[in-house]
């Protein structure tokens, strides 16, 4: 019984001592730039590189209108969103953002999210881009 016991004791001890990953993803994002302008139907590509320091487990990118989400025209409000699972403790982001022919112009926000295996998430990246006619 005591050796029981004294097993059961050392294998608590044994998984209350195991580490767990408490460092967060990080972001860093080369283009598009804060306040860079593109027109109704461009594309652009967002380039950067997401890293961990164990394992990688998803990204998010969502672009979305910044003008208070209301119509102000008769063009359409843009929205783009892509959730990917990665892997690895580094990803390079390379993903083209196509803009519709009819989105309204205005200010948009272009977020950037990412998670690691266990569920930390990284600082999110938060891009201000302007759309406008020629």
């Amino acid at each position: 019984m005591k050796t029981k016991i004294i097993y059961t004791a050392l294998i608590l001890s044994m998984l209350a001592c195991k580490k767990t990953d408490e460092e967060k993803p990080e972001i860093v994002i080369d283009a598009p730039v804060t306040g860079a302008h593109f027109e109704p139907g461009d594309t652009f590509t967002l380039s950067g590189k997401i890293t961990d320091n164990e394992n990688l487990s998803q990204f998010k990118i969502d672009m979305h209108s910044g003008e208070g989400h209301v119509h102000k025209s008769s063009n359409g409000i843009f929205d783009f969103e892509l959730i990917k699972d990665i892997e690895g403790t580094s990803y390079n982001l390379s993903e083209p953002i196509v803009i519709s022919n009819d989105a309204d112009t205005g200010l948009y926000h272009l977020i950037i999210e990412a998670t690691d295996e266990e569920g930390n998430e990284a600082n999110f990246i938060e891009i201000d881009l302007d759309i406008h006619n020629p």
